[in-house]
């Protein structure tokens, strides 16, 4: 079904703004099993409230709602449970509606602070007409103040709505504020690969050197069953999954009702695998720019998932710099891919993060996908002098990616017309280089330090700070392909009389707050040093 571009609107809206895999219920009695004329730990509104176990989700009892006209709701309301400000929560709830009036049925969550007094609501859908059992849910983070909350099934006018197994929980799967996502209550950076094929035997090899992600660009194509295999096999791994749909977005306007759709493919595929821990995002479009995609193919395939799954994150590969704020606002992970060798520089990997991050919120991930193949693979013409990346421009990329925000790495590719395990000695530089990025993941997404650093000569040079485990860390890089000796000056209210590089352990002191190095050609250097102790 079709649904109207305002709704489309409002999910899009809604599930930007956090994505979440919840934990535990913090609603009792959330299947309206134990009681005795009333469910325990829920109170009725309206003469049309009624305990029902004639039809239900699961157990033995649902709530329903039998529609009375005038102005009044019906409602069936959960006992004040508390929540945590600033922490994203999952509320869902199983339903079924017959002959309701459109936005008649509400499922929401109202929000009060200590002394009961309502704050917000939260719609998490409005259902109406007649439709079997389904499930509806959403994301959402109650904001200062709100500290209790109650799950409301409202019905006004007439129909019929019946609820079963709600859940309100603590979510397990968001973006925080800074762009980072926490699964299980842990950051993670991913620092993935591309293949083309759903191959696992690979999986041993590259998580032992650092990647924990991989984005196969055939999973569009496996059944549910042979999906959930995958996914089964790369958590046993340790390997999180951006699994692929993007085939799956423009031939929808295609779509023949009598037959098998590709609509009809994704549903299946998100409502099987939507909860699996190996899940890292729903990838739906892949450089939309260059295959004619507009905003209304990205709404419709964001939206459809969301309706399944609102806790998964969305993810769209975009190449074009000026397109990143277009798209970007129709997904939740932005990916900017740009390939600069041999016709650019390396320096672009680090313009187009930063243009990405601009063009989105503060909390939405930009995880950057850095060139590994030679063009010639895909079809480059022997006159364009097509090359592969050398392990110096490979690892200048991903660290000037991280300094300019990136919050994820995906390196294009393992397998694909190009396959970088066939090239011994680059692919033996990538996993060194995996194994690197990962050593250092607490720090890259630790905050800023609080001190401004300045380098002489600037240009051609990037530079960021972080504040870790008492340290305070200076990311220097060197976009040039040639050494450069350079001044850096650290100007803070923490001082210190000497920095060490962060590789070799070796001491660099300082004079007047300066020290000078020599950064090789597309190097990346870190040099840190203990704060004191006030």
């Amino acid at each position: 079904m079709k649904l109207p571009s305002a709704v489309f609107f409002a999910i899009v809206l809604g599930a930007v703004a956090c994505s979440a895999v919840a934990q535990d219920n913090l609603l009792s009695n959330a299947g309206f099993e134990s009681g005795q004329k009333l469910p325990d730990g829920w109170t009725s509104t309206g003469a049309g409230a009624a305990w029902d176990s004639a039809l239900r989700h699961g157990g033995g009892r649902s709530v329903r709602l039998n529609g009375q006209s005038g102005k009044t709701a019906q409602k069936w309301e959960s006992s004040f449970v508390p929540i945590t400000p600033h922490v994203p929560y999952v509320a869902s709830a199983w339903v079924r509606t017959q002959s309701v009036l459109e936005k008649r049925g509400w499922l929401l969550v109202n929000t009060f602070d200590a002394s009961k007094k309502w704050i917000r609501s939260y719609f998490i859908y409005k259902p109406d007409g007649s439709a079997a059992w389904r499930e509806y849910s959403r994301a959402f983070t109650p904001k200062d103040g709100e500290v209790l909350a109650q799950f409301t099934v409202a019905l006004r006018g007439t129909g019929t709505m019946w609820a079963d197994d709600v859940s309100l929980s603590r979510a397990m799967k968001y973006t925080d504020g800074n762009g980072v996502l926490h699964i299980g209550g842990k950051p993670v950076f991913p620092i993935g690969l591309y293949t083309h094929p759903c191959k696992t035997d690979f999986f041993d090899e590259i998580s032992q050197a650092g990647f924990n992600a991989v984005l196969p660009y055939t999973s569009v194509y496996l059944s549910p069953t042979d999906a959930k295999s995958y996914l089964d096999a790369a958590q046993r791994k340790g390997i999180h999954v951006i699994y692929a749909l993007k085939d799956y977005m423009t031939p929808w306007r295609l779509d023949d009702p009598e037959v098998w759709t590709p609509r009809q493919k994704v549903v299946d595929v998100v409502s099987t695998l939507k909860n699996h821990p190996a899940l890292l995002s729903w990838g739906i479009a892949d450089e939309p720019e260059l295959q004619g995609a507009g905003a209304i193919d990205m709404i419709e395939t964001h939206s459809l998932i969301k309706q399944i799954d609102p806790q998964t994150p969305t993810s769209a590969a975009v190449s074009i710099p000026a397109m990143y704020g277009y798209y970007g606002r129709y997904v939740d992970v932005l990916m900017p891919d740009v390939y600069p060798i041999p016709h650019s520089t390396v320096g672009a990997v680090g313009d187009a993060v930063r243009a990405a991050t601009a063009a989105g919120a503060s909390s939405q991930p930009v995880w950057a996908v850095i060139q590994v193949f030679d063009p010639a693979a895909f079809g480059s013409k022997p006159e364009d002098n097509p090359r592969a990346p050398t392990y110096d421009e490979i690892r200048c990329m991903s660290y000037l990616a991280v300094v300019n925000g990136a919050k994820g790495l995906f390196y294009f590719c393992y397998d694909s017309q190009y396959k970088v395990y066939e090239h011994p000695e680059q692919w033996a530089g990538l996993k060194k280089i995996a194994g690197e990025i990962k050593t250092l993941v607490p720090v890259i997404l630790a905050p800023p330090a609080d001190l401004h650093v300045s380098v002489s000569p600037a240009e051609h040079v990037s530079t960021t700070t972080r504040l870790y485990d008492g340290k305070a860390y200076i990311f220097v890089v060197n976009k040039h392909n040639s050494p450069r000796e350079m001044s850096v000056t650290i100007c803070g209210e923490q001082s210190t009389s000497s920095v060490r590089l962060v590789d070799t352990q070796e001491r660099i002191d300082l004079r007047d707050n300066r020290f000078v190095t020599t950064i090789p050609g597309y190097g990346a250097q870190i040099y840190s040093f203990e704060l004191s102790q006030n």
